[in-house]
């Protein structure tokens, strides 16, 4: 959640990443589809905290929709329809509602996936880099930095440091090879020890 693309009021204390059991996201979440009416109507909708109901008073909201995202059963989200008035859903309302939350669900899914098939890709593609090794010294330390940015770049991380092992000797070889050290020659102490 990017606070700063959310609307104005919400408390900060109601972005967090997983929902509260029993909560207003949790109840819809069940439910796949929740009609509060009156925010301020305690007694019919105990599941929303104080929290909540403060941070939709200082929006504005007086009643609101909220509709689970699922994409082959999976959660993607939730999505809450807000009004500055009382309200009352119809039945046409709510399937419209819940029509509507199934295509923002499945374009979710799309995103997601295309995503992970350009994350893919790019793995693939610096495997395959890796795999095309020759034999020369001078190969074998271009390899070595390319594996340590293909692993950092894969794994998004802020530094890789790769020990080479020699076998005859039973022990990492002296210079290592990393990317995105602060401090590259404390790596080289690791190696000693």
């Amino acid at each position: 959640f990017n606070g700063s693309r959310c609307a104005r009021g919400i408390n900060s204390a109601l972005l967090q990443n997983n929902p509260r059991d029993g909560g207003t996201t949790d109840t819809v979440m069940q439910q796949k589809w929740l009609a509060v009416h009156d925010i301020d109507d305690q007694e019919a909708y105990p599941f929303m905290g104080e929290t909540t109901r403060q941070s939709l008073h200082d929006m504005g909201v007086k009643s609101f929709q909220g509709i689970a995202l699922k994409a082959d059963n999976e959660y993607l989200g939730v999505i809450y329809v807000n009004y500055n008035k009382v309200r009352y859903f119809t039945q046409d309302e709510q399937e419209t509602a819940v029509t509507f939350a199934n295509y923002v669900a499945l374009a979710l899914k799309q995103v997601r996936l295309v995503r992970n098939l350009r994350k893919a890709r790019r793995v693939s593609q610096i495997v395959a880099k890796l795999t095309t090794l020759n034999s020369s010294e001078d190969s074998l330390n271009d390899t070595l930095l390319s594996i340590v940015e293909g692993t950092r770049e894969v794994l998004n991380c802020d530094a890789v440091t790769l020990y080479p092992y020699d076998p005859s000797r039973q022990k990492l070889i002296n210079t290592p090879t990393s990317t995105g050290l602060i401090y590259p020659d404390r790596a080289q102490r690791i190696a000693n020890m």
